[in-house]
């Protein structure tokens, strides 16, 4: 499945323990730039700054409408490990693949990116959307694992909240 999984969080808006930084290729003494910044979050996620699509601009609610957005997009193989994880019906908190990666689970790095600010979730399989103008971080991991499952088929989501909060 193709799965974009972006996070829009207000423009200037600090993430403690992440370093976005821009990838550079160094070649003679010559630093030549490789993309737009980004951080890692543990060996398994990437976060990648990238621009708000006008897709995502036009289905804002309106009441998110007067905040300018940033958009991270989340990469690299920790959403194929939380996808395995569902599909073997083990909880995220159980047997972490890689020990050190305990702490960067997909509810820690939603926890993290969200924590104490208006956020935006954007979950596109490319098909129609539901847009939640009042969603919970909750909601965002049930609607995530419901759409990689296929229990939520053709359907992507735009959720909109604030702060961290996360039950179970």
């Amino acid at each position: 499945m193709d799965l974009i999984f972006e996070i829009l969080i207000p423009a200037g808006t600090h993430i403690p323990g992440l370093t976005f930084s821009e990838p550079v290729f160094e070649w003679q003494g010559e630093k030549y730039p490789q993309g737009p910044p980004e951080a890692d979050f543990g060996s398994n996620y990437k976060l990648v700054y990238s621009p708000v699509t006008d897709f995502v601009q036009r289905n804002l609610p309106v009441m998110s409408t007067s905040t300018d957005w940033q958009c991270i997009s989340v990469k690299g193989a920790g959403l194929d490990i939380y996808g395995r994880k569902l599909w073997m019906n083990t909880p995220e908190y159980e047997e972490p693949e890689d020990p050190e990666e305990a702490h960067y689970t997909m509810r820690d790095l939603l926890q993290t990116m969200c924590a104490g600010n208006k956020w935006v979730v954007v979950i596109d399989t490319d098909e129609p959307f539901d847009v939640i103008s009042s969603g919970s971080l909750t909601l965002v991991m049930t609607n995530l694992a419901g759409v990689i499952k296929g229990d939520i088929e053709e359907k992507g989501f735009l959720i909109c909240g604030e702060g961290s909060n996360l039950v179970g």
